[in-house]
Formats: structure tokens, C-alpha cells, sequence
């Protein structure tokens, strides 16, 4: 019983670290666009 609440656990909360990871990943991508664009205008 433990241990199959222990594996949804950690399976909730691997899904959790690979979705922040994609949010961080998509966040940087924003920022980089940004300062392109920012570069770009600039010129």
C-alpha cells in the first residue's frame, strides 16, 4: 500500500520536474527572442 503511494509520489513529482524544466526552457527561449528583437530594433 506504502510503497504504490510512495511510486505515485515520486511519478508526480518527476512529471513536475520535467514540466518546470520545460517552462524554464520555453521561458528562455522567450527571453532570447526578446533581446533579438530588441537588438534588431536598435539597428
Amino acid at each position: 500500500m506504502y510503497g504504490y503511494l510512495f511510486i505515485v509520489l515520486l511519478v508526480s513529482f518527476g512529471d513536475l520536474l520535467v514540466n518546470s524544466k520545460h517552462l524554464l526552457v520555453s521561458f528562455g527561449v522567450l527571453l532570447v527572442n526578446f533581446n533579438v528583437l530588441l537588438v534588431n530594433s536598435s539597428f
